[in-house]
Formats: C-alpha cells, sequence, structure tokens
C-alpha cells in the first residue's frame, strides 16, 4: 500500500459506531473493500469489510456474508 491511499481514502482515520477505527486500506476486490481496524475500547486490532452496494443489495448475498462473518468472528 502506497501513502497515497491513506491519504487520498476518506474512510482511513475515520470512527464507525463509535467503536471502530479506521486505520488503512488493505485490499480491495469484487466483493469491496477490506481495511485494517482497532477496536477502540478493546484496543484489538480488526478487520473492516465494505461490500459493494450492488453486492449488499443482493438479499441471498447479504445472509451468506453475515454467516462467513460470525464463523471468522469464533
Amino acid at each position: 500500500m502506497s501513502d497515497t491511499t491513506a491519504i487520498t481514502d476518506p474512510r482511513v482515520d475515520t470512527v464507525l459506531q463509535g467503536r471502530y477505527r479506521i486505520l488503512a486500506r488493505i485490499a480491495a476486490g469484487g466483493m469491496g473493500v477490506v481495511y485494517r481496524g482497532e477496536r477502540l475500547e478493546l484496543e484489538r486490532p480488526v478487520a473492516i469489510k465494505f461490500l459493494h452496494p450492488w453486492i449488499a443489495a443482493d438479499q441471498d448475498f447479504k445472509r451468506r456474508f453475515e454467516i462467513e462473518v460470525k464463523a471468522m468472528s469464533r
């Protein structure tokens, strides 16, 4: 990742839901964009994934993604 990615990506250094800080963009692909983040209260590293809008609108895909998220959090 180059330094310019962090500067030009408006999500970097923002806080989501008062709990997660986005630290850096890791990768982008067919499903969306993945960021390195931190759970603020716990000071734990996390991965944060934003799905492309057309994928997020697909209810079947959204269900599969939620199952994947639950499995990964274990």
